[in-house]
């Protein structure tokens, strides 16, 4: 049913697109032939008559309609401002006919605005021929993308087939050991941990009875459990269209309610059927994925099992860690003595932690965003994947968060921010800091289905879901590309990707490294992102300690870490010392896509030998869409733009102005050598090289070299799909919109602040010996001498990141300050009555449902447009409105948006 109602959907988009093909066709050779005619005819003309006729054809070409007089009538057309030209012309013309005061000047000013109105159509016409050759060519928008097995893909496909079809070896004896010592033994105080255990349990028992409530399934729960899906990574594009006919459908919403109602009340004779095929899908970074294709009445059952699960687990979590006896605060507790200390000598009374501190800041930041991080917070929340916005293997070569999205990225961008401004800080207030970076070896693969079941059932999990959820990871499989007598194999080992469940499980099984984590350290704070995991200190010793905890847990659950992207780094205050790393800790750099941690300036780097094994990278994924102008745009747009620019680091403070430079040079040095020898593009065989110095000079040569197209406006290539442009995307727009509001040096923050603090230090030292009398204090302290002299400045500072000392400068305000990313605004204004706001007013006037209809792009409204929006159409706008006579290269009702909007809602495919 799903299979026919896509292909009857996108045959009647062809069939749309084909027809709009053709009426474009038409109507060009129609204005050519009117144009031609019309200009044969001016050779004999005087002025006056020339300019009369000139009249008439643009009236005719134009299809201006007239009234019974002969004159232009009234708003019957959308060529408005056309339309008042001409009125005003017929007059004018009228008075030259007779008032010799009209100069020849003047009537030649008429005459090549009336030529220019000839000339702008064809332009349009050209434009819109381009844009109909770039959709009509495009192979991929109606055929599979085939490709010949390489050698990396069939390496990656036995390497997952060694994995999950072999079983692991548990020590169960240990785990469960590790999981008492960790939950329950407690040599101070054995109820609290045990209590917080088994409330946990209790929460899970009720969640559970609530699940078992007949009719769960209803339109509106599957509305939000297709729209979870939609935004997953799991689906094929064919499912994807599939899901979206049914979600519109209340009938067959109601059909799959009924169904699987019935499931989830038979949930013990659930089952997978006889097997589930497997596909390999490359992902830009170069790393194969394996993917289940079960039927979709599968993926939704399983999609609500696991939203409804995940969100369960996140409270669940976050209530285990506010019961405040188990989890250790990172704020760790101020002896009663230095509070004593400090009311006596600066008649400060401290009964708690300051809310607006450093302490208080890190520890919001971590429970908000890389606690349990993959769990969802509400059903509705979506996981939000951007093509291209994936982290570099490099082992092989300020807003609140919107709870409606989850963006995995952002969350990575973020997290580097973080560790950069605390490497600055953590170096100079405390002259050491130490970073290290692990990742977890094909957790999805490697996760062992027993370490899954023994955490779960540890956590009170009954027996009923237990054997569900070992139903669910146990699946009977077979690649689609095998033969067809291949036996069907079961997983004995790992989770299917992009299911929330086996997110739910991964997670579970985290939640104790991430406690283990926290006692061992005595509050210490791992920041992880699934099976990413990152921990930093001004200890040494405490880095030492986490690292020591990791290596434990991996051994207990019988998982893996991967090597070649673990590191360790330590900072010094002083740039000339090189700090000793102890013996039990990793080797080897703290790496993120293209980005290495300097050991001596605490910020990251750029990795040009990375970039460069990608540039190759990318040379070849452009070659494999040669065919498609329009695939080749959307490449383009998702791996240079997208994916380098993310890999990169998103521009914020902590990493200074340097690295905005790096960026904009590396992106340039990304194009000179990308298309230095050409991508073979040249001819629709890929036969011809073209070398170019950047991607518009080369779309404009293939364009020209396949449809003759002359003279293309630089607009064309970056303005948005919904104005007839090839929405070609820069990443110099926006890095250029941040660079000057940048911080050009992090570290004069610490400057000022050390500055600052020594200031109050010094006046806080003036007002005792001036004024305090020990008789007049509750307490003094009993040393000699100490009663009169004042506290040393290390003392005086010992508590800087969790008090509030009323500084000038505030640690807390320098740590906000690195962690501010800059606003994109660029400094780019309007002219209120400049042709850029003619021609939006324009877009406004043309429809009400412009501004609706756009994703983003260019809006009638400048102030509700994005602000890379705002930069091209400022920088590209003017050009278009002279020789368009607006802001549109397309009339909008020739375009095939519908094609390109199924082409866009697509996976890109990547060439092996």
């Amino acid at each position: 049913m799903a299979s026919t109602s896509g292909s009857v959907f996108s045959g009647t988009l062809r069939e749309i697109t084909e027809t709009k093909l053709q009426e474009l066709s038409k109507r060009r050779a129609a204005f050519e032939e009117k144009k031609s005619t019309i200009l044969s005819s001016l050779e004999d003309h005087d002025k006056i008559k020339r300019l009369v006729t000139l009249s008439d054809g643009v009236k005719s070409c134009y299809a201006i309609k007239l009234d019974n007089l002969g004159h232009v009538a009234d708003d019957v057309s959308k060529h408005n401002s056309l339309e008042v030209e001409l009125k005003n012309l017929n007059s004018f013309i009228a008075q030259a006919r007779y008032d010799p005061s009209i100069s020849i000047k003047t009537l030649h000013k008429w005459e090549s605005s009336l030529l220019g109105h000839l000339d702008t159509m064809p332009l349009k016409y050209a434009c819109a021929s381009l844009y109909a050759h770039r959709t009509g060519d495009d192979e991929e928008m109606t055929e599979p993308f085939e490709t010949i097995e390489s050698v990396k893909k069939l390496e990656a496909k036995q390497q997952w087939e060694e994995d999950v079809f072999v079983p692991a070896h548990v020590d169960k004896v240990a785990l469960d050991r590790f999981l008492k010592e960790l939950f329950i033994d407690e040599p101070t105080d054995s109820s609290k941990k045990a209590k917080a255990r088994d409330k946990l349990a209790d929460s899970i028992h009720d969640f559970e009875y609530k699940l078992a409530v007949p009719n769960q399934f209803n339109s509106y729960t599957l509305k939000w459990v297709i729209d979870g899906l939609l935004a997953s990574e799991g689906l094929s594009n064919g499912k994807r269209e599939a899901l979206r006919d049914f979600a519109k459908n209340d009938i067959i919403l109601g059909e799959i309610a009924d169904v699987l109602n019935m499931r989830v009340s038979a949930l013990d004779t659930w089952s997978w059927g006889d097997n589930v095929p497997l596909e390999q899908r490359r992902k830009i970074s170069g790393v194969y994925n394996i993917h289940m294709d079960e039927e979709l009445l599968q993926s939704i059952f399983l999609q609500y099992i696991g939203v409804k699960w995940s969100v369960f687990f996140k409270q669940a979590f976050k209530e285990f860690r506010r019961l405040g006896g188990p989890w250790s605060d990172v704020r760790q507790p101020i002896p009663e003595l230095d509070k004593l200390r400090r009311e006596y000598y600066l008649d400060d009374s401290v009964s708690a932690w300051q809310n607006d501190s450093v302490q208080h800041v890190r520890r919001s930041m971590h429970r908000k965003d890389y606690f349990m991080a993959r769990l969802l917070d509400k059903e509705s929340q979506q996981v939000e994947f951007v093509d291209g916005q994936e982290e570099a293997e490099y082992s092989v070569g300020q807003k609140e968060p919107d709870y409606e999205k989850k963006n995995p990225m952002q969350a990575k961008q973020r997290l580097l921010h973080i560790l950069s401004a605390e490497a600055t800080i953590c170096s100079r207030i405390h002259n050491d800091f130490t970073a290290l970076h692990s990742s977890f070896d094909r957790w999805d693969s490697l996760l062992p289905h027993t370490t899954i079941h023994t955490i779960l059932s540890f956590f009170g999990v009954s027996d009923t879901w237990l054997k569900f959820f070992a139903k669910f990871l146990e699946v009977p499989l077979r690649f689609t590309d095998d033969p067809t007598n291949t036996a069907v194999r079961t997983r004995c080992r790992g989770t299917p990707t992009s299911h929330t469940l086996s997110d739910v499980f991964g997670e579970v099984v985290f939640f104790c490294l991430d406690f283990a984590m926290n006692q061992a350290t005595g509050g210490g704070l791992l920041y992880r992102l699934y099976d990413d995991v990152w921990f930093w200190s001004a200890s040494h010793d405490a880095a030492a300690k986490a690292w020591a905890t990791t290596q434990k847990f991996a051994a207990v659950t019988d998982t893996q870490l991967n090597m070649a992207k673990t590191g360790c780094i330590r900072i010094s205050g002083d740039p000339d010392v090189t700090p000793a790393i102890q013996s039990s800790l990793p080797k080897g750099d703290v790496q993120w896509g293209f980005l290495t941690l300097s050991p001596q300036t605490g910020r990251f780097d750029i990795n040009q030998t990375l970039v460069d094994f990608h540039i190759v990278e990318l040379r070849r994924q452009l070659q494999s869409k040669q065919k498609s102008v329009f695939s080749f745009v959307q490449t383009w747009n998702s791996f240079a733009n997208n994916f380098f620019t993310s890999n990169f680091g998103e521009a914020a403070n902590c990493f200074g102005r340097s690295h905005v430079d790096a960026m904009l040079e590396t992106h340039s040095r990304i194009q000179r050598e990308v298309f230095r020898v050409g991508v073979g593009l040249g001819n629709n065989d890929g036969s011809a090289e073209v070398e170019a110095s950047s991607v518009v000079e080369y779309l404009k040569m293939i364009l020209h070299q396949r449809y003759k197209a002359e003279e293309i406006p630089d607009a064309f290539m970056f303005f948005p799909v919904e104005l007839g442009g090839l929405e070609l995307q820069s990443p110099f727009v926006s890095i250029l919109q941040v660079r000057d509001s940048i911080l050009a040096d992090p570290s004069s923050l610490l400057d000022e602040f050390k500055k600052a603090e020594m200031e109050a230090y010094r006046a806080a030292k003036e007002l005792f010996e001036k004024w305090h009398h020990a008789d007049d204090s509750r307490w003094a302290p009993q040393g000699p001498g100490e009663a009169d002299t004042f506290f040393s400045f290390e003392e005086y500072g010992r508590w800087r990141e969790g008090l509030w000392y009323h500084y000038d400068m505030e640690l807390v305000d320098v740590y906000r300050e690195l962690l501010e990313r800059p606003y994109h605004g660029g400094g780019i204004e309007m002219d209120e009555v400049g042709v850029v706001a003619c021609g939006l007013a324009a877009l406004g006037a043309s429809g009400s449902n412009f501004n609706a209809s756009l994703r983003g792009g260019i809006k009638s409204d400048w102030h509700r447009m994005d602000p890379y929006w705002r930069r091209v159409v400022a920088l590209y706008g003017p050009e278009v409105v002279a020789r368009f006579g607006g802001l549109r290269f397309v009339d909008p009702g020739l375009l095939p948006m519908g094609m390109v909007s199924l082409f866009r809602e697509k996976r890109l495919s990547w060439q092996d």
